[in-house]
């Protein structure tokens, strides 16, 4: 008897708390802020000045860092190897990728792949001498899967 009495009691409780519960929740508004990162906070101990920080900040939010990427680099779609590649930011004139780099290969690199060296004559260079991937290397693409560190070299 005492059993029932204690159910009884738990679902008055149980009622009135799903209740009150929905009465708040259709009375809440939606507030969201803008974010903004504060990077002052990682001077404190010597680090980075907050505009050096800002700019990274900034950087990754467009889309991923250029550097050195460790890739399981395939041509053709055949396994060649695993290499630590440079990626750098892409120009405005090259065709826009979801990362935002492409690869920097060199042009013996390239014809070390079995590109013909006619068709590398008149290929733009970049400071750092990678090849860019537009122009005179139409028919030459590649694929790089960001999340999988992969990259395939279609000649």
């Amino acid at each position: 008897m005492l059993r029932l009495r204690m159910c009884a009691f738990a679902r008055r409780i149980n009622y009135w708390g799903l209740l009150s519960l929905s009465a708040i929740s259709l009375t809440t508004t939606a507030v969201r802020a803008d974010y903004s990162f504060d990077s002052s906070f990682l001077e404190i101990g010597g680090g980075n000045s907050s505009a050096e920080v800002a700019e990274q900040v900034k950087a990754m939010s467009q889309s991923q860092l250029p550097g050195i990427y460790r890739v399981d680099l395939s041509l053709s779609n055949r396994y060649l190897e695993q290499r630590d590649l440079q990626f750098v930011r892409e120009t405005p004139s090259q065709t826009s990728t979801p990362s935002g780099l492409f690869p920097c290969f060199s042009l013996q690199a390239l014809t070390d792949f079995g590109v013909d060296p006619e068709r590398l004559k008149n290929t733009e260079i970049s400071a750092d001498n990678c090849v860019y991937f537009q122009g005179d290397l139409t028919g030459i693409t590649y694929d790089y899967d960001f999340n999988k560190q992969q990259l395939d070299l279609q000649v």
